[in-house]
């Protein structure tokens, strides 16, 4: 069924993130370990910090109290949270925290002490609380106690001082009536001075201890529950956001842009096994991909003779040659693998041919078949597969087999080759360093170019395409091996192949056999990168 345009183009989009973050699984989990284990640090590590809290009530001045008119008490305001907003603010200053300073004879400075105590109105109530944070539950609630004190110590003390002249100057105004204590005159006097002597004595009216802190239970810092699971979310956000980053800065899709500006088409994205997690059945399906691609280029007339070259050294041209042939050999062509690489021979190793028959070994190839010292049946070897033969390098070693080739007016040899199978596949040395690559591109039907994202420059493959196509090579597009990237499109084939072998083992298909036995061969010494050249 068709998918409307925009519905076709989300799920285009949701698939390309699935993908960068499959082909970036491991940086997530790294980042997700690393988060979480710095949150573990700080959580197991970081001091403890326990809060106590202890309660003010504001009782403001009313209107109606003449006598207390002039002092610094807190008066009752039309809107009431103006009241305790004000209270706050005068209990959190630096003058009471000088006081709990002195009263708990501490070293701490006194802006340290207030940076250590939060207070904060209640809303909708006359309650201002005071919350105070200790390293350990006792001193938190000292210090929440202690400050509540100060503060009703301090503006008790504030009062004091505003009440000290008054009380002094209505005595004055008492003692200059004659007769006080019988004169209806000092009668007023001597009741504000009553009012203001309890005042005094009583301390500030408006403020006072309504509930004084308790020891904490808890601490309230560091949350390890909370830190653990924001290190868990902190890593994935990382995680995902870094893999995005890393995949936008990725040169991969420039490179492809170029491939595509010089008209090259990708053939195949051969997955790396070993680091991107993809099964070996993953591997075996691009090289079938390879091998249709490669047929419906020239679905009227069909290559004979495919010339398999890269730009350097250790790019993977060995292994596409041979499991190019494995694919057209299951797809029941009879193929001729020729190893025309004479510097870096490998073919029979891969192979896993005798002895006798690789060039690396003194075997007779087809150097020899060109310099006329061995016939063509002589260096055309069988392999265990029915259908595959092989021709090695040779055992003559020459600076160039140009030369040869040129002599044997390579252009007929290779449609001799073409008539002996229904493929023939060159293995040549890579274009960069000689120039053999380039004449048997030239006379071959078709060029495959191997490209490894790891290690090919775009210098090196805009420099071998122009050398291939100065030639007049019938360049049919590259071969990006190693591409990480490609693995989750194949991931649903190795779960059935796995199935199919653990249930009929001797139904595994021989592809799948030889694949593992190359994998192998991958891993001997003299391959670094883990490819064949």
């Amino acid at each position: 069924m068709l998918l409307p345009d925009g519905e076709a183009s989300e799920q285009s989009s949701l698939r390309r993130y699935l993908d960068t973050l499959k082909e970036r699984w491991l940086f997530v989990v790294l980042a997700v370990v690393v988060c979480t284990a710095a949150a573990a640090a700080y959580a197991y590590t970081a001091p403890e910090v326990y809060e106590a809290h202890a309660d003010m009530l504001v009782t403001p001045v009313p209107d109606d109290q003449t006598a207390l008119l002039g002092l610094g008490l807190i008066r009752r305001a039309s809107d009431p949270t103006r009241d305790v907003t004000t209270a706050a603010r005068l209990i959190g200053n630096i003058e009471v925290a000088r006081r709990v300073a002195l009263s708990l004879r501490s070293q701490t400075p006194p802006e340290a002490l207030l940076a250590k105590i939060r207070v904060d109105p209640v809303a909708q109530s006359s309650i201002v609380a005071i919350t105070a944070q200790g390293a350990t539950p006792r001193a938190a609630q000292q210090l929440a106690n202690v400050f509540a004190e100060a503060a009703v110590e301090t503006r008790t003390a504030q009062l004091r001082r505003q009440l000290d002249p008054a009380i002094a100057a209505l005595r004055t105004r008492i003692a200059e009536v004659p007769d006080a204590r019988n004169s209806d005159e000092a009668q007023p006097l001597y009741e504000q001075l009553a009012a203001l002597e309890s005042l005094r004595s009583g301390g500030d009216p408006t403020l006072r201890i309504e509930v004084s802190a308790a020891e904490p239970t808890a601490a309230v810092s560091p949350r390890k529950r909370l830190a653990l699971i924001g290190g868990v979310f902190a890593g994935l956000l990382l995680g995902v956001a870094g893999a995005f980053a890393l995949s936008a800065l990725d040169t991969r899709g420039e490179r492809e842009n170029r491939l595509a500006s010089m008209g090259l088409s990708i053939l195949a994205r051969i997955p790396d096994t070993r680091q991107s997690g993809a099964g070996y059945r993953a591997f075996e399906e691009a090289f079938r991909l390879l091998r249709t691609m490669i047929r419906f280029a020239s679905p009227d007339t069909p290559y004979r003779t495919i010339a398999v070259t890269s730009a350097s050294e250790q790019e993977g041209k060995t292994t596409t040659s041979s499991q190019l042939a494995l694919a057209a050999l299951e797809a029941g062509q009879t193929v001729l693998l020729v190893e025309v690489d004479a510097y870096r021979p490998a073919l029979g190793r891969v192979l896993d041919m005798p002895d006798a028959f690789r060039a690396d070994h003194g075997g007779a190839g087809l150097l020899d078949y060109l310099a006329g010292v061995a016939t063509l049946d002589e260096i055309i070897k069988p392999t265990a597969m029915a259908g595959l033969s092989f021709v090695p390098a040779g055992r003559i070693s020459m600076e160039s087999i140009s030369g040869l080739l040129e002599q044997r007016h390579g252009q007929a040899f290779v449609r001799e080759l073409a008539e002996l199978a229904d493929l023939v596949i060159l293995d040549c040395p890579p274009v960069g360093p000689r120039s053999d690559a380039v004449l048997i591109a030239a006379i071959a039907d078709a060029v495959v170019l191997v490209v490894d994202v790891k290690r090919s420059s775009d210098k090196e493959l805009v420099d071998t395409v122009r050398r291939l196509r100065s030639a007049r090579a019938e360049l049919v597009g590259v071969v990006l091996n190693r591409d990480e990237a490609t693995a989750s499109e194949y991931d649903y084939l190795d779960s059935a192949t796995e199935e199919a072998r653990t249930t009929h083992p001797e139904r595994a298909p021989s592809l799948l056999r030889s694949t593992r036995d190359h994998a192998a061969v991958n891993r001997q010494p003299g391959s670094p990168d883990g490819q064949t050249a």
